[in-house]
């Protein structure tokens, strides 16, 4: 189900686009990151470099998360969401995981 063809070949993330998102957007789509980092480093397919990467990105969405519904204009804060939600990508398809998402 995996294939090339679903991955981007550029992704342009820029924190200051995302202070006008509502709070409850902020909070599903944060979840939803936090949610795409836990997974792969629960999978049987985790390895030591996706564990990494998403043990850091855990701790900076449990700092961050917070931050960014209750002052949405932190760009710190969303920067760090922003990175955590790009970990999620690089971690599911690096722990063979990511099908379901890639067409989500």
């Amino acid at each position: 189900m995996r294939s090339d063809h679903m991955l981007p070949r550029v992704a342009l993330i820029d924190a200051r686009l995302m202070v006008s998102v509502p709070p409850a957007a902020t909070a599903h789509s944060g979840m939803d990151a936090l949610t795409q980092v836990i997974e792969p480093y629960l999978s049987n397919k985790a390895n030591p470099i996706t564990d990494a990467l998403c043990i850091h990105a855990i701790e900076m969405a449990r700092d961050a998360l917070p931050r960014v519904f209750t002052h949405p204009h932190d760009v710190d804060a969303r920067s760090h969401m922003a990175f955590v939600s790009l970990v999620g990508g690089i971690a599911l398809a690096n722990a063979k995981l990511g099908g379901v998402h890639g067409i989500a």
